[in-house]
């Protein structure tokens, strides 16, 4: 199951708990709080198609957590998609409020996403939140060097010689004040849906799940799907864990 086995081996080294309960709720809607709803995995609570049964064992299982399990099941769940190699970036935002997962994330967060296999860029710090992009290096330099999402990315004055890094810096720098829509390219979305996106102001989609969609939405079916298969496969594994 794609590299299901990294959290395997990440669940085995701790697993504690406390109390509270929707801070991956709170966190989906910060996240859309501060960016374009098509940009991101909004309200995927509500959204994505996992079992009721199951969301609801994963929700009590969550609302147990504390310290850097916890940290790790909402790493693990936020960028399911992207441990699983089907896109190359996730966002999550990590906050003060509730678990305090801001503080979790300082605490444990690089030695999670070492032991996932992922890389991260803080890109943007705030005293109530931390948004951080959690990529595949190696995967996301290809990507942002096909050929569509590179003229995309050269309108918003990034350069073809840029790395990476340079890359994530200059995003970063246009998160200060809004945020961009170029970070839809990073985070996987069709140029397609980003264009038309900007083109129709967010209006008159196709059909809106992970984004708003405005080109190719049996292409956009099958992503959604692949999201979803990977989110409750997270889930389920980390309820069963927390049952034996």
């Amino acid at each position: 199951m794609g590299n299901l086995h990294l959290v395997n081996f990440v669940y085995k080294k701790e697993y504690s708990y406390t109390k509270q309960i929707y801070t991956t709720l709170y966190i989906i809607g910060l996240t859309i709080q501060y960016c374009y709803i098509y940009l991101f995995e909004y309200e995927n609570w509500k959204r994505y198609r996992m079992d009721k049964e199951l969301r609801l064992k994963f929700t009590r299982v969550l609302h147990n957590m504390e310290g850097s399990g916890y940290l790790r099941s909402m790493i693990a769940y936020n960028a399911a998609p992207t441990i699983e190699d089907h896109k190359p970036s996730s966002l999550v935002v990590f906050t003060s409020q509730g678990k305090n997962s801001m503080f979790l994330w300082k605490q444990y967060g690089p030695e999670i996403c070492f032991d996932f296999g992922l890389d991260y860029f803080e890109l943007k710090k705030r005293s109530e939140c931390i948004i951080v992009l959690l990529y595949r290096k190696k995967w996301l330099e290809v990507h942002l060097d096909v050929q569509h999402n590179q003229l995309f990315l050269q309108k918003m004055g990034y350069s073809p010689e840029d790395t990476i890094e340079e890359k994530l810096q200059r995003l970063s720098k246009r998160f200060e004040m809004f945020c961009p829509h170029d970070v839809g390219i990073f985070l996987g979305i069709p140029v397609e849906d980003v264009e038309g996106f900007i083109l129709h102001k967010g209006k008159n989609c196709m059909m809106c799940r992970y984004w708003k969609v405005y080109a190719d939405p049996q292409r956009a079916e099958t992503l959604f799907n692949a999201y979803d298969m990977a989110r409750s496969s997270i889930a389920e594994y980390v309820v069963n864990q927390c049952c034996v």
